[in-house]
């Protein structure tokens, strides 16, 4: 069986046949970023739950390297016709078929199994006796989105009735005023809170009654905002959301019933229901964690932009002066450029929204103001700050300037970008 260890394939007790070392040299060949399929799966020695897919050529760098040297990583290549038969899947059910395990401890690993005439991967941690357990993190948050996708006929009327709350109560909840989601930062109140009462629950002391109590009400405003951003949420993202929205209500009920059981002084169901009620929010939060940092909900989405800070010519004047937006690149990054019609300037902003990353040059205009076509953010065409959510973040802004009937901009100096 081939293996795939370091930057050599070797085989168990035997040299790799010719054929295999074709296949090998053919996988190592420097890959386009448009070309996903010839891919490596990395896994990180800090935490075995993460992978990355990167091109092959720039996988084989000093730090993937000296992980493998190390025997703290491991590796393996993306087969392009396996991944084709399995429709573009996951990244992680399209390795070449025929790995096996690595001999070396490794933290974490990529593995190939056969099952059901297709190989599929997985990450697995190998104990002293060779026995594997398999982290779950991306393939369990799938399969509960799978799960969940009979509820879809529910939750479009769900969606339908929040998104029809009233656009200045729902800047609120999305946290507009704060200039940051709202969410998450209420989530810290009913999970810290209800963190502190099972500990108080271990130590005996009944003060974890009133702990239960401020956790039961902050996760009141925390729902209300968690189901306001859901409401913009669409596929796999609305469906971990749903399965996320339920564990949650169900830990709600339950601290609620443990408070009344500890009140008519059934302190022992008391102290079970919340311990269940724990066990589903912490599993809720991870769902949660999954939403943001692995699907990017309500991340900032020019937060990485970088373009350059001198002036390049993007468009003629002319195409801007009827008021239309026109959409520009500069350094790859999407620009959208009008002019004002209050002051006649030439003005530009960040094209990509900051919310979920519509095209704000396929948006409409509001006087100077732009308004997304996905969710309706509202954006200060000459300045970026928000004028309106489910935005929260400002688009970066662009210094600009005509030359020679050539209208230029660079990003700002003073751009959040």
């Amino acid at each position: 069986m081939l293996e795939i260890f370091g930057d050599e394939p070797r085989g168990e007790g035997e040299e790799p046949h010719r054929e295999q070392q074709e296949q090998v040299e053919e996988h190592e060949d420097t890959v386009g970023p448009r070309e996903r399929l010839d891919a490596e799966v990395v896994v990180h020695p800090d935490d075995p739950d993460r992978e990355e897919a990167r091109p092959v050529g720039e996988v084989r760098g000093p730090e993937v390297e000296e992980l493998v040297s190390q025997g703290m990583g491991g590796r393996a290549m993306v087969d392009r016709e396996l991944e084709d038969e399995q429709r573009g899947g996951d990244r992680e059910d399209a390795v070449a078929e025929g790995l096996e395990p690595c001999r070396a401890r490794l933290h974490g690993r990529i593995v190939a199994d056969e099952a059901d005439g297709h190989a599929t991967v997985g990450v697995f941690e190998t104990d002293a006796r060779g026995t594997r357990r398999r982290m779950t993190n991306l393939r369990l948050a799938k399969q509960l989105s799978d799960l969940a996708e009979p509820l879809d006929e529910y939750a479009d009327p769900v969606q339908e009735a929040v998104n029809a709350v009233p656009q200045p109560v729902r800047d609120v909840l999305d946290g507009v005023w704060l200039g940051n989601p709202l969410h998450p930062a209420l989530t810290d109140i009913p999970l810290g809170a209800w963190t502190a009462a099972l500990a108080l629950d271990l130590v005996g002391s009944p003060a974890a009654d009133e702990a239960l109590a401020v956790g039961i009400l902050g996760a009141v405003p925390t729902a209300l905002t968690g189901l306001n951003d859901w409401g913009h949420l669409k596929d796999d993202a609305r469906r971990i959301g749903t399965v996320h929205a339920l564990l949650n209500s169900m830990a709600l009920a339950l601290n609620v019933a443990s408070y009344v059981a500890r009140r008519d002084g059934h302190r022992g169901l008391g102290r079970v229901l919340s311990g269940v009620a724990y066990a589903g929010t912490a599993f809720s939060a991870h769902l949660g964690g999954h939403l943001s940092f692995g699907l990017g909900v309500r991340v900032n989405r020019t937060a990485f932009e970088s373009p350059r800070d001198r002036y390049a010519p993007v468009c003629d004047e002319k195409e801007i002066d009827d008021g239309e937006l026109v959409g520009v690149e500069l350094d790859g990054e999407a620009v959208v450029v009008s002019r004002s019609e209050k002051s006649g300037e030439v003005c530009a902003i960040a094209a990509t929204c900051s919310h979920m990353g519509g095209p704000l040059a396929d948006g409409k205009r509001d006087g100077d103001v732009v308004v997304c076509p996905w969710h309706g953010s509202r954006f200060d065409l000459c300045s970026g700050e928000v004028r309106g959510g489910p935005a929260v973040y400002p688009q970066p802004r662009y210094e600009t300037r005509v030359r020679a009937g050539k209208v230029e901009i660079r990003i700002a100096k003073d751009s959040t970008a």
